[in-house]
Protein backbone atom coordinates (compact mmCIF):
# COMPACT_ATOMS: atom_id res chain seq x y z
CA UNK A 1 0.00 0.00 0.00
CA UNK A 2 1.24 3.51 -0.84
CA UNK A 3 1.88 5.80 2.14
CA UNK A 4 -0.41 8.45 0.65
CA UNK A 5 -3.24 5.91 0.32
CA UNK A 6 -2.69 4.71 3.91
CA UNK A 7 -2.89 8.26 5.26
CA UNK A 8 -6.03 8.95 3.24
CA UNK A 9 -7.80 5.81 4.49
CA UNK A 10 -6.56 6.18 8.08
CA UNK A 11 -7.96 9.73 8.15
CA UNK A 12 -11.46 8.29 7.71
CA UNK A 13 -11.10 6.41 11.01
CA UNK A 14 -10.14 9.43 13.12
CA UNK A 15 -12.22 9.59 16.27
CA UNK A 16 -11.12 12.72 18.19
CA UNK A 17 -11.84 16.41 17.70
CA UNK A 18 -8.31 17.56 18.56
CA UNK A 19 -4.79 16.17 18.36
CA UNK A 20 -4.29 15.67 22.11
CA UNK A 21 -5.91 12.24 22.04
CA UNK A 22 -3.60 11.15 19.24
CA UNK A 23 -0.49 12.34 21.04
CA UNK A 24 -1.56 10.48 24.20
CA UNK A 25 -2.33 7.40 22.14
CA UNK A 26 1.07 7.53 20.45
CA UNK A 27 2.84 7.78 23.82
CA UNK A 28 0.90 4.76 25.05
CA UNK A 29 1.79 2.69 22.00
CA UNK A 30 5.48 3.59 22.27
CA UNK A 31 5.35 2.41 25.89
CA UNK A 32 3.79 -0.87 24.77
CA UNK A 33 6.47 -1.35 22.12
CA UNK A 34 9.16 -0.85 24.75
CA UNK A 35 7.43 -3.34 27.06
CA UNK A 36 7.51 -5.94 24.29
CA UNK A 37 11.21 -5.24 23.85
CA UNK A 38 11.80 -5.83 27.57
CA UNK A 39 9.95 -9.14 27.31
CA UNK A 40 12.30 -10.23 24.53
CA UNK A 41 15.29 -9.44 26.76
CA UNK A 42 13.93 -11.49 29.64
CA UNK A 43 13.00 -14.47 27.50
CA UNK A 44 13.40 -15.43 23.86
CA UNK A 45 11.07 -18.44 24.15
CA UNK A 46 7.91 -16.55 23.25
CA UNK A 47 9.31 -14.62 20.28
CA UNK A 48 6.34 -15.50 18.07
CA UNK A 49 3.97 -13.91 20.59
CA UNK A 50 6.26 -10.90 21.04
CA UNK A 51 6.42 -10.39 17.27
CA UNK A 52 2.64 -10.53 17.10
CA UNK A 53 2.41 -7.87 19.84
CA UNK A 54 4.93 -5.69 18.04
CA UNK A 55 3.08 -6.14 14.77
CA UNK A 56 -0.08 -4.73 16.31
CA UNK A 57 1.55 -2.03 18.46
CA UNK A 58 3.79 -0.67 15.72
CA UNK A 59 0.75 -0.57 13.44
CA UNK A 60 -1.21 1.39 16.06
CA UNK A 61 1.72 3.77 16.57
CA UNK A 62 1.84 4.41 12.81
CA UNK A 63 -1.92 5.08 12.83
CA UNK A 64 -1.52 7.70 15.55
CA UNK A 65 1.40 9.30 13.67
CA UNK A 66 -0.72 9.40 10.54
CA UNK A 67 -3.60 10.96 12.49
CA UNK A 68 -1.29 13.65 13.89
CA UNK A 69 0.10 14.32 10.41
CA UNK A 70 -3.42 14.66 8.99
CA UNK A 71 -4.45 16.93 11.86
CA UNK A 72 -1.68 19.34 10.90
CA UNK A 73 -2.03 18.76 7.13
CA UNK A 74 1.42 17.20 6.90
CA UNK A 75 2.03 14.90 3.94
CA UNK A 76 3.31 11.66 5.50
CA UNK A 77 4.76 10.43 2.22
CA UNK A 78 6.87 13.58 1.91
CA UNK A 79 7.94 13.26 5.55
CA UNK A 80 9.23 9.74 4.99
CA UNK A 81 11.02 10.68 1.77
CA UNK A 82 12.74 13.66 3.43
CA UNK A 83 13.65 11.58 6.46
CA UNK A 84 15.35 8.95 4.29
CA UNK A 85 17.26 11.69 2.49
CA UNK A 86 18.41 13.17 5.82
CA UNK A 87 19.41 9.86 7.40
CA UNK A 88 21.26 8.80 4.25
CA UNK A 89 23.25 12.02 4.37
CA UNK A 90 23.91 11.51 8.09
CA UNK A 91 24.97 7.86 8.03
CA UNK A 92 25.82 6.68 4.49
CA UNK A 93 29.12 8.09 3.28
CA UNK A 94 29.38 8.73 -0.46
CA UNK A 95 32.10 11.41 -0.39
CA UNK A 96 35.62 10.70 -1.66
CA UNK A 97 38.32 9.89 0.89
CA UNK A 98 40.24 13.01 -0.09
CA UNK A 99 38.69 16.24 -1.34
CA UNK A 100 41.96 17.36 -2.90
CA UNK A 101 43.14 14.23 -4.76
CA UNK A 102 42.79 15.94 -8.16
CA UNK A 103 44.94 18.92 -7.15
CA UNK A 104 48.72 19.36 -7.40
CA UNK A 105 50.61 17.74 -4.53
CA UNK A 106 51.57 21.14 -3.14
CA UNK A 107 47.87 21.92 -2.72
CA UNK A 108 47.00 18.64 -0.99
CA UNK A 109 46.88 18.20 2.78
CA UNK A 110 49.96 16.04 3.56
CA UNK A 111 48.85 12.42 3.91
CA UNK A 112 51.16 11.98 6.88
CA UNK A 113 52.29 14.71 9.25
CA UNK A 114 54.27 14.78 12.48
CA UNK A 115 53.26 17.98 14.23
CA UNK A 116 55.04 18.97 17.44
CA UNK A 117 53.31 21.09 20.06
CA UNK A 118 56.05 22.93 21.95
CA UNK A 119 55.66 25.19 24.97
CA UNK A 120 57.63 28.38 25.39
CA UNK A 121 58.92 29.71 28.71
CA UNK A 122 55.82 31.88 28.86
CA UNK A 123 53.63 28.77 28.60
CA UNK A 124 52.38 29.51 25.10
CA UNK A 125 52.17 26.73 22.51
CA UNK A 126 53.73 26.74 19.05
CA UNK A 127 53.07 24.16 16.33
CA UNK A 128 56.06 22.88 14.38
CA UNK A 129 55.92 20.88 11.13
CA UNK A 130 59.22 19.82 9.55
CA UNK A 131 60.94 22.20 12.00
CA UNK A 132 58.93 25.09 10.61
CA UNK A 133 56.42 27.00 12.79
CA UNK A 134 52.75 26.86 11.88
CA UNK A 135 50.94 30.06 12.75
CA UNK A 136 51.46 32.01 15.95
CA UNK A 137 52.03 31.06 19.57
CA UNK A 138 48.79 30.39 21.43
CA UNK A 139 47.62 30.52 25.01
CA UNK A 140 44.20 29.67 26.43
CA UNK A 141 42.77 33.18 25.92
CA UNK A 142 40.76 32.52 29.05
CA UNK A 143 40.60 33.89 32.60
CA UNK A 144 40.75 30.29 33.80
CA UNK A 145 43.41 27.99 32.29
CA UNK A 146 41.72 25.13 30.44
CA UNK A 147 44.31 23.89 27.94
CA UNK A 148 42.66 25.45 24.90
CA UNK A 149 46.13 26.45 23.73
CA UNK A 150 46.31 22.88 22.37
CA UNK A 151 43.07 23.19 20.38
CA UNK A 152 44.88 23.17 17.02
CA UNK A 153 44.98 19.40 17.44
CA UNK A 154 41.28 19.45 16.51
CA UNK A 155 42.17 20.89 13.10
CA UNK A 156 44.71 18.11 12.72
CA UNK A 157 42.05 15.59 13.65
CA UNK A 158 39.54 17.04 11.18
CA UNK A 159 42.16 16.69 8.44
CA UNK A 160 42.90 13.10 9.50
CA UNK A 161 39.38 11.73 9.83
CA UNK A 162 37.42 14.06 7.54
CA UNK A 163 40.06 14.89 4.94
CA UNK A 164 39.18 18.54 5.45
CA UNK A 165 40.60 21.47 7.42
CA UNK A 166 40.59 24.99 5.94
CA UNK A 167 42.57 26.16 8.98
CA UNK A 168 45.31 23.58 8.45
CA UNK A 169 45.41 24.38 4.73
CA UNK A 170 46.03 28.02 5.56
CA UNK A 171 48.70 27.21 8.15
CA UNK A 172 50.55 24.84 5.81
CA UNK A 173 50.10 26.89 2.64
CA UNK A 174 48.03 24.15 0.97
CA UNK A 175 45.05 26.16 -0.26
CA UNK A 176 43.65 24.96 -3.59
CA UNK A 177 44.52 27.98 -5.67
CA UNK A 178 44.29 25.94 -8.88
CA UNK A 179 40.53 26.43 -8.56
CA UNK A 180 39.71 30.00 -7.42
CA UNK A 181 36.09 29.11 -6.61
CA UNK A 182 37.14 26.23 -4.32
CA UNK A 183 39.93 28.33 -2.82
CA UNK A 184 37.39 31.02 -1.95
CA UNK A 185 34.43 28.92 -0.79
CA UNK A 186 36.03 25.82 0.74
CA UNK A 187 39.47 27.06 1.83
CA UNK A 188 38.64 30.69 2.49
CA UNK A 189 38.07 32.80 5.60
CA UNK A 190 34.42 31.82 6.06
CA UNK A 191 35.14 28.08 5.99
CA UNK A 192 38.09 28.57 8.37
CA UNK A 193 35.92 30.64 10.74
CA UNK A 194 33.32 27.87 10.71
CA UNK A 195 35.98 25.30 11.62
CA UNK A 196 37.22 27.45 14.49
CA UNK A 197 33.64 27.87 15.69
CA UNK A 198 33.11 24.10 15.64
CA UNK A 199 36.31 23.62 17.65
CA UNK A 200 35.14 26.11 20.27
CA UNK A 201 31.66 24.55 20.29
CA UNK A 202 32.78 20.97 20.89
CA UNK A 203 35.26 22.15 23.54
CA UNK A 204 32.45 23.84 25.44
CA UNK A 205 30.07 20.91 24.98
CA UNK A 206 32.48 18.17 26.10
CA UNK A 207 32.69 19.60 29.62
CA UNK A 208 29.00 18.77 30.14
CA UNK A 209 29.40 15.11 29.15
CA UNK A 210 32.59 14.00 30.87
CA UNK A 211 34.78 14.56 27.83
CA UNK A 212 34.49 13.62 24.18
CA UNK A 213 37.55 11.36 24.11
CA UNK A 214 34.96 8.57 24.42
CA UNK A 215 33.01 8.59 21.16
CA UNK A 216 29.80 7.35 22.81
CA UNK A 217 29.78 10.47 25.02
CA UNK A 218 29.17 12.73 22.04
CA UNK A 219 25.43 13.45 21.87
CA UNK A 220 23.63 12.98 18.59
CA UNK A 221 22.20 16.50 18.93
CA UNK A 222 25.73 17.96 18.99
CA UNK A 223 26.66 16.08 15.83
CA UNK A 224 23.41 17.06 14.12
CA UNK A 225 24.13 20.75 14.77
CA UNK A 226 27.58 20.35 13.20
CA UNK A 227 26.06 18.58 10.19
CA UNK A 228 23.53 21.37 9.77
CA UNK A 229 25.99 24.28 9.91
CA UNK A 230 28.45 22.57 7.52
CA UNK A 231 25.82 21.57 4.96
CA UNK A 232 27.01 24.13 2.40
CA UNK A 233 30.66 23.04 2.64
CA UNK A 234 32.38 20.01 1.12
CA UNK A 235 32.81 18.55 4.62
CA UNK A 236 29.01 18.48 4.77
CA UNK A 237 29.29 15.21 2.84
CA UNK A 238 30.90 13.54 5.84
CA UNK A 239 28.64 11.38 7.99
CA UNK A 240 27.80 11.57 11.68
CA UNK A 241 30.05 8.53 12.37
CA UNK A 242 32.87 10.38 10.56
CA UNK A 243 32.40 13.43 12.77
CA UNK A 244 32.15 11.27 15.88
CA UNK A 245 35.49 9.64 15.04
CA UNK A 246 37.12 13.00 14.26
CA UNK A 247 35.97 14.62 17.50
CA UNK A 248 36.85 11.63 19.70
CA UNK A 249 40.23 11.25 18.01
CA UNK A 250 40.98 14.93 18.53
CA UNK A 251 40.09 14.86 22.20
CA UNK A 252 42.20 11.76 22.83
CA UNK A 253 45.21 13.65 21.48
CA UNK A 254 44.18 16.85 23.28
CA UNK A 255 44.08 15.06 26.65
CA UNK A 256 47.56 13.62 26.09
CA UNK A 257 49.00 16.95 25.00
CA UNK A 258 47.54 18.62 28.06
CA UNK A 259 48.81 15.88 30.39
CA UNK A 260 52.34 15.94 28.95
CA UNK A 261 52.33 19.73 28.47
CA UNK A 262 53.06 19.20 24.78
CA UNK A 263 54.30 16.46 22.51
CA UNK A 264 54.16 15.21 18.94
CA UNK A 265 51.02 14.12 17.12
CA UNK A 266 51.39 11.96 14.02
CA UNK A 267 48.46 12.34 11.65
CA UNK A 268 48.02 9.41 9.25
CA UNK A 269 45.34 10.42 6.76
CA UNK A 270 45.67 7.25 4.70
CA UNK A 271 44.72 5.00 7.61
CA UNK A 272 42.66 7.64 9.43
CA UNK A 273 44.48 7.40 12.73
CA UNK A 274 46.52 9.59 15.05
CA UNK A 275 49.47 8.64 17.25
CA UNK A 276 50.85 10.56 20.22
CA UNK A 277 54.51 10.73 21.07
CA UNK A 278 55.77 12.64 24.13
Amino acid sequence: MEVREYQKRAKKTKFARDADAYFHGLIGEVGSIFSAHKKSIRSSENMAQIRAELDEQIGDAIWYLSAIASEYRVNLSRVLKNNLKKTSNHFIGEAPKYFDAAYPKGQQIPRRMSVRFTRSKRGKVMLMLDRQPLGNELDDNSMKPDGYRFHDVFHLSFATFLGCSPVLRRLTGRKRKANPAVDNSQDGARAAAMEEAISAFIFAEQAKYGGFHIAENIPYQTLEIIKRVTASLEVGARTIPDWRAAIAGGFKMFDKLKKHRGGCVVADLKNRKMIFRP
